[in-house]
């Protein structure tokens, strides 16, 4: 071990850690899934940690147990690397301490010890490997993966039992406002109360339910109460998505836009919504595909911005490793959880839906087998919505205002059911409170599609820029 090495290191209180455990095994049985052999640097140590583990999966841990495993096991082979009695050191090592009420001091230290070394070796390799000229995209997405194994080891051992009950017991009857991030759509508020970070939630439908609409009418409807959001879209190009989400703000049709036929009120109406929205403070990224790209934005975005909530549409259309597309699903559906925890945020994810639903019968309401690729997902998933449109599949029931179904397939802390919302489709605009407005009282009955074009766009591949 080197000089570097060595300062990231204390033998004496590995050796002080394991007179602990000899001397009183319950410590041992007590915090056996934060101890591992990686704490010790001493070799003698680590023979005898090994051997301590031995005898608590076999019979005991007693000193007598420990020294006849080491004397099978490592005694040889220390004493030819050393020319020193393992056994000597055992009872050496026994005799240490007399107390041992600075157990979970030594513990605590050895393990931020351990994960400085850990950190050490992630630099060495990194530099590495950029000096063997490996791509920007594999050194990063194995950066992320090491720093987060890495990172799931801090501070494992400050567990107050007590002092968590209390925190958590003064939270539940504070009077202090939650912070949630809402949706903004009265009936599902009311139902979820809103989402609380950290927590990841899949929108997923077949094409044509209305999934982004859904997705940009939330990320609006925050940024426009200053709560900063991210949205990245692996589908439409941000022109795209600036264009859908200025012509909902201000009520103008898309056809109208498509053909460049604007009227005075339109034009007044776009330009309104284009000063708004250049007051407000979002994100919107169309150039990220992959998962570490993805991922590594996010943490610039807290950081720098406070990230509230990520949008990510589509789940299918994002890359990552993995030896088939289930495997690259589970991987996705995993990391996007694990970043709602590390960046305490909510994670809007969107996803497709199988082609079962449309071959099922009667309302072909989806399901949460529907889910596309991966059981992952599902498991992964705080909460899963499925925006639901019946004129799409019934447009002999289609209306100027149509109705969706907000189906709440899974909610860990709301619990399921349904609620109702209403969708404007010339203007890819829902209606938040239908109580309230008066457009519901006046719904003419036609066919829909005849009023714009619901099939999904092409994922573009030209640059739009970001807002």
């Amino acid at each position: 071990m080197d000089n570097q090495e060595q300062s990231m290191s204390n033998p004496d209180m590995e050796m002080m850690l394991l007179s602990c455990i000899i001397k009183q095994p319950d410590w041992y049985y007590a915090n056996s899934e934060v101890l591992s052999h990686e704490i010790f640097t001493s070799r003698a140590h680590s023979f005898i940690y090994r051997a301590i583990i031995h005898c608590a999966e076999s019979t005991s841990i007693d000193i007598s147990q420990i020294e006849d495993y080491c004397n099978r096991k490592f005694s040889e082979i220390y004493y030819n690397e050393t020319n020193h009695d393992l056994v000597d050191y055992l009872y050496q090592t026994a005799n240490r301490l007399d107390v041992t009420d600075r157990f979970h001091e030594y513990l605590k230290i050895l393990n931020e010890y351990k994960v400085k070394r850990q950190l050490f070796n992630f630099a060495e390799s990194i530099k590495d490997s950029c000096l063997i000229d490996d791509s920007v995209d594999t050194i990063l997405s194995t950066a992320n993966r090491d720093l987060a194994n890495i990172e799931n080891v801090g501070d494992i051992h400050d567990f107050d039992l007590d002092d968590i009950i209390t925190q958590t017991y003064e939270s539940m009857i504070s009077t202090k406002k939650r912070e949630y991030v809402k949706s903004y759509f009265q009936a599902l508020d009311n139902f979820i109360i809103g989402w609380e970070q950290p927590e990841l939630v899949i929108v997923a439908g077949r094409p044509g339910m209305g999934k982004t609409a859904f997705a940009l009418e939330v990320f609006k409807q925050n940024f426009k109460r200053d709560i900063f959001g991210a949205f990245f879209s692996l589908e439409m190009n941000t022109n795209q998505l600036i264009t859908r989400l200025m012509a909902s703000e201000a009520t103008v049709s898309l056809k109208d836009i498509r053909k460049g036929f604007l009227d005075q009120g339109s034009q007044i109406a776009l330009g309104s919504a284009a000063k708004s929205f250049k007051e407000s403070k979002f994100y919107i990224d169309d150039k990220s595909t992959s998962l570490t790209k993805i991922v590594t934005k996010c943490k610039k975005l807290k950081k720098q911005n406070d990230l509230k909530f990520v949008i990510i549409d589509y789940l299918q259309l994002m890359s990552s490793k993995g030896d088939n597309r289930e495997q690259q699903i589970s991987t996705i559906s995993r990391t996007l959880k694990q970043m709602a925890r590390e960046l305490e945020i909510v994670v809007i994810a969107l996803s497709q839906l199988s082609r079962a639903v449309e071959t099922r019968g009667g309302d072909k309401k989806p399901f949460l087998s529907d889910l596309r690729e991966s059981g992952a997902i599902e498991q992964d998933a705080d909460s899963v919505i499925f925006p639901y449109r019946p004129a799409y599949y019934f447009p002999e029931e289609a209306q100027d205002i149509q109705k969706v179904e907000l189906i709440i397939a899974k909610g860990r802390s709301t619990g399921t059911g349904d609620v109702e919302t209403h969708f404007i489709p010339e203007y890819q605009q829902f209606i938040l409170d239908p109580k309230s407005d008066p457009r519901m009282g006046t719904i003419i009955s036609q066919d829909i599609r005849n009023v714009v074009d619901f099939t999904e766009p092409q994922k573009e591949q030209e640059d739009g820029p970001l807002f």
